[in-house]
This record gives C-alpha cells, structure tokens and sequence, in this order.
C-alpha cells in the first residue's frame, strides 16, 4: 500500500518535470532557429552589400561620378560619426533608460537600440572604406560587451540604476571599451576626402 500511495504522490510532479523539461527544450530550440535566422539574414545582406561595393568601386573609377558620389561618401562618414557618438553609453542610457526599467529591460534595450540604429546605417558602408566600417563594427561590438559585462554583474531584477552605475564604472575605468579610437579613424578618413575636394 505504501509503494502505491507513493507513486500516486509522486507521479504528478514526475509528469510536471517532463512538461516543464519539454517547454524549456522547445523554447531553447525556438531561441536558437531565431538567432541562426537573424544570423544567416545579416550575412545575406553582408553578401549583397560587398558585391554591390564592388560594383560601386568600378564606378568610382569614373571622375564624374567622383564628383557626385564624394558628398555622399562625407555624408555616410558624417552618419557614421553620429552612430558612434549615439552608441557611446552615457548618452545611450540618458536616451533609452527609463524610470521603473529593472536592469534586465534596460540592457535588452540598450543592445536592441544599438542594433536598431546599426541596421539603418547598414547601407553607408558602400560609401566609406573597410577600414572605417571595421571600426564601425568593432566600435558596436565593444559597446554591446560592456554592457553585457556590466550586466553579469548586477541582478537582472535590480532597479537599472544599478546597471547605469555599472557601465558608467566600467567604461570610464576599462580604456579598451572606449571607442574614441573608432570615431578618430572615422574623422581622419572623412578629413581624406575633403582634402580631395
């Protein structure tokens, strides 16, 4: 009798676990064919824009395009410029941070704006050279790990107050996630080009 009464208590919370085992192995799986998806569409789109940079280079060849395009590339550098500075974690948590945001919202829309704001100047890459959309890149990826960083180290339901005190620390302190090094590149090469003028 006692054997049966025990399989009768535990049976319920057996089965739970599986459900709940189940639920986690599907969500798990669903974060991850959106995270190949959102991988495999930027690398599309990574693709296309280097073929049509090239394209494009074959057409810088052409002085009267020289003329036309060079506002452009100073405008793409000027853009660019502007995404760093926006990027740059104070003035980042001044814009997205909101009162009553736990620390966990606060990173997911400190990296989603980042990611946002990177997405609508994709296209300014076919203006400027790889040297200065590498530093783009790099300067995105040092901004999206301080934050990160910065996030390990507070509770994810702690008010965001302490996450801002975490990243302004970190980046004040940690000189490889300053990105001035990134926004000089981009003025020197941006400077180039005025000279050619």
């Amino acid at each position: 009798m006692d054997t049966i009464t025990l399989i009768l208590v535990l049976t319920p919370s057996i089965l739970m676990l599986l459900v709940l085992f189940f639920f986690l192995w599907r969500y798990d799986r669903l974060i991850m064919k959106n995270a190949q998806q959102f991988s495999d569409q930027l690398d599309s789109v990574m693709k296309m824009n280097i073929l049509q940079q090239e394209s494009f280079t074959k057409l810088m060849r052409n002085a009267e395009v020289q003329k036309l395009v060079v506002p452009i590339r100073l405008q793409a550098y000027e853009r660019l410029l502007l995404y760093l500075e926006r990027i740059q974690i104070e003035g980042l948590v001044m814009r997205v941070s909101q009162i009553g945001m736990n620390t966990l919202q606060l990173q997911s829309a400190l990296i989603r704006t980042i990611r946002e704001e990177f997405e609508h100047n994709i296209s300014q890459q076919l203006y400027v050279t790889d040297v200065a959309w590498e530093q783009v890149k790099e300067a995105r990826e040092r901004i999206v790990q301080l934050i990160n960083i910065a996030s390990k180290q507070v509770e994810n339901e702690d008010e965001s107050m302490k996450l801002v005190s975490q990243l302004f620390d970190y980046s004040s302190e940690m000189a490889e996630y300053q990105i001035s090094q990134q926004v000089q590149t981009l003025k020197d090469e941006m400077r180039k080009h005025l000279d050619t003028l």
